[in-house]
């Protein structure tokens, strides 16, 4: 439970519903490669192949953050290629691609195996009480 104020409650008094739990979309970067991509290790309960093409946060050990896009299969280029549909067909590694193009300028940005990135979610206030934000699940639904 948690309470805020000190208020009576009443039927004017104002609810607010928050839906929080452990697991998190989210990698840790494992190696920095010879281009500059990130070879990341999925982590939490989420499945790759919903990201790809989209922003991620790389979260540095000194606390500060940088932008970066988690890749798109490198054999999408290749004939027969077929956009994964289960994580079973994800048998390529997840990169990250932050905007370098050696493994030295990644370095020289801070980054290092053992940062963590996580892919980007806001709170958006809609009409009325309404809200959306990326990544709602089912227990938006529950909560409600």
């Amino acid at each position: 439970m948690l309470h805020f104020g000190d208020g009576k409650k009443d039927a004017k008094t104002p609810r607010i519903a928050i839906v929080a739990h452990m697991d998190e979309i989210g990698y840790e970067v494992k190696k920095i490669e010879d281009d500059g991509r990130l070879q990341v290790e999925v982590l939490g309960g989420g499945y790759t192949q919903y990201f790809l093409g989209h922003a991620v946060l790389v979260h540095k050990k000194d606390g500060s953050k940088i932008g970066g896009v988690l890749g798109i299969a490198e054999r999408r280029e290749k004939a027969g290629f077929e956009w994964p549909m289960t994580s079973r067909s994800m048998d390529e590694p997840a990169r990250v691609y932050v905007g370098t193009q050696s493994k030295k300028e990644t370095e020289e940005m801070g980054i290092a195996p053992g940062d963590f990135v996580t892919v980007p979610k806001e709170y958006r206030d809609l009409l009325g009480t309404r809200a959306n934000g990326r990544s709602f699940d089912d227990r938006v639904g529950c909560a409600a």
